[in-house]
């Protein structure tokens, strides 16, 4: 029961500190996927061995949430949901790619740098993404996700998805309590009710989104998802667009850690 108590309050973190106040805060939805989604594309289109010139990425994620204040753990803890994952996919990669490549004066098999890379391109994407769910409310951003030409249903279901899987965690919460009182002492769920409490739960979260369907269409829901009162995307707004774009443009086109060991060492640069 406690691990229930604590996704629920682990699902509602970033919603919390979405309504924060902060330089980033502040800037407009549209601006702050736009520069997300610039970064998810600077990030993903290197070469599949890149490791060093993705470093300078880093700067982007660290410096949004030193801005926004926002606490490492949440993120921390999300990076590791999605390491399983990257560890599947990547961990083959050393065992067909044994091609040496040189890096810094060394020699490294090629499986072992595409693995690195993988892993260093899902912990800055990742983290992208959870920024901007931390600093932008989730009615903004499906609403800056229409206005980029996202399919209607697309956006509407992300909205549902992300606002009421708390409402099924709670009726999960709700049955296992219910199972512990009729069963106490016993640890775990007995083989006599495995396939009758996924049924309940089923129907109950299914009779618990009926009524609140059933409440959005007695507010006037007609299929599209309105966040109220639109924000002025204003002349801040473009210069941080801009202003990330272009930084994330000279990642690309600039060997930046090159640049930078070569100005430290007193050499000219190229």
């Amino acid at each position: 029961m406690p691990d229930i108590v604590r996704s629920i309050s682990g699902v509602r973190v970033l919603e919390e500190l979405s309504r924060r106040e902060s330089p980033v805060h502040r800037r407009h939805p549209f601006a702050k996927l736009a520069v997300t989604l610039a970064f998810l594309v600077a990030v993903a289109a290197g070469p599949r061995r890149e490791l060093v010139g993705l470093l300078p990425f880093a700067l982007y994620p660290f410096l949004t949430a030193s801005l926004a204040e926002v606490p490492a753990r949440p993120l921390l803890e999300r990076l590791l949901l999605a390491a399983p994952i990257v560890v599947g996919i990547g961990a083959l990669n050393p065992l067909f790619d044994r091609e040496a490549v040189a890096l810094g004066g060394i020699t490294v098999p090629g499986g072992w740098l595409v693995f690195a890379s993988l892993a260093l391109r899902c912990a800055l994407t990742v983290s992208a993404a959870l920024l901007l769910v931390a600093t932008t409310r989730m009615e903004e951003l499906g609403g800056s996700m229409r206005a980029l030409g996202f399919p209607r249903v697309l956006v509407l279901q992300l909205l549902l998805t992300y606002r009421y899987i708390a409402l099924l965690l709670e009726e999960l919460a709700t049955s296992l309590r219910a199972h512990a009182l009729r069963a106490p002492g016993r640890r775990g769920i007995g083989r006599e009710a495995r396939g009758s409490l996924p049924g309940r739960l089923l129907l109950r979260s299914y009779d618990r989104g009926r009524r609140v369907y059933d409440a959005m269409r007695l507010r006037g829901f007609d299929g599209e998802y309105r966040s109220g009162a639109k924000r002025r995307f204003g002349a801040g707004d473009l210069g941080y667009v801009l202003g990330w774009c272009g930084f994330f443009l000279a990642c690309r086109l600039v060997d930046l850690p090159g640049a930078l060991g070569a100005l430290a060492m007193g050499l000219p640069t190229r």
